[in-house]
């Protein structure tokens, strides 16, 4: 990662950053992400950067009187947004209660192609928590166990290796199972189904 990226987001050199991307709506729970970042708002170790819009950003927004390690920007694009994800140390990806098979946030599978260790906060019966668990991609946290995330990032960002392992994980499950080429080639086959006399 490039010394730039980080002094152009405000960050030293290989901070460990906390990077939420996306809509901050009805499908995407906040509260968890946002206690977890009041609980360590005194730990200068822990950067927080949140990307997005949605109803909920006025809220997360508020969070930034109180806490000195967090920024909150407008949607990034080009450049910025290649350089912003390059500097995250784990990336967020969160569902509200009661969305079980109804919702797959696409910014889980970008994470992925980035070679990006997942947060993930939603129900245990998610197919995220599993996939995260099963193929140690991240950390899965159970909604409102804010303490629990907080623990687990400081756990983190002590152990740099192990993020590494992760996100290299990441990478090669999306390659695995989910790269352009495996993509197509399942539409392809649905297609065929379809359209078989």
């Amino acid at each position: 990662v490039s010394p730039e990226a980080y002094q152009h987001f405000g960050y030293k050199n290989g901070q460990f950053i906390v990077s939420y991307f996306g809509n901050m709506g009805i499908c995407q729970e906040m509260e968890t992400l946002l206690d977890t970042i009041r609980l360590t708002k005194d730990n200068p170790e822990i950067q927080y950067l949140i990307v997005g819009h949605g109803s909920k950003k006025d809220r997360v927004k508020e969070i930034m009187k109180v806490s000195p390690n967090v920024k909150v920007l407008d949607f990034l694009v080009g450049k910025e947004f290649q350089q912003a994800v390059s500097i995250s140390s784990v990336s967020v990806v969160s569902l509200e209660k009661g969305l079980l098979g109804t919702c797959a946030p696409s910014k889980y599978y970008s994470y992925l192609q980035g070679g990006q260790p997942v947060i993930a906060i939603v129900e245990k019966e998610s197919y995220l928590a599993q996939e995260v668990q099963k193929e140690n991609i991240g950390k899965y946290i159970e909604i409102g166990h804010s303490q629990e995330l907080a623990d687990e990032l400081l756990y983190l960002q002590a152990h740099p290796e192990q993020v590494q392992r992760m996100g290299k994980n990441a990478e090669n499950l999306y390659t695995r199972q989910y790269g352009i080429e495996i993509g197509l080639s399942k539409y392809a086959q649905v297609m065929h189904e379809l359209l078989e006399p």
